[in-house]
């Protein structure tokens, strides 16, 4: 398997250098607005990459507001509440 590092130097190599490639990568949340982020989020973030592993990833978003409704906005207490 290949090192964190050669696979970030081969990444750099083909976007232009290191600095372009970190401007591509998406920027991290503070601690504090990953408190304000609310339960359901974290539970829908979490289904969409259950999903992406096994389907074409444009397929799950155009899908989405379905699978929103499916699950009651990813609301923790109703989904937990629905386990049969």
């Amino acid at each position: 398997m290949d090192s964190f590092d050669s696979i970030f130097q081969y990444a750099a190599e083909r976007k232009g250098g290191e600095e372009a490639l970190i401007a591509l990568l998406p920027k991290a949340k503070t601690s504090a607005s990953l408190k304000r982020t609310k339960d359901n989020a974290y539970l829908a973030e979490m289904t969409k990459c259950v999903f992406r592993s096994g389907f074409v990833w444009k397929i799950i978003e155009n899908k989405w507001p379905g699978f929103e409704a499916a699950f009651h906005q990813f609301d923790v207490a109703t989904c937990a509440m629905n386990v049969r």
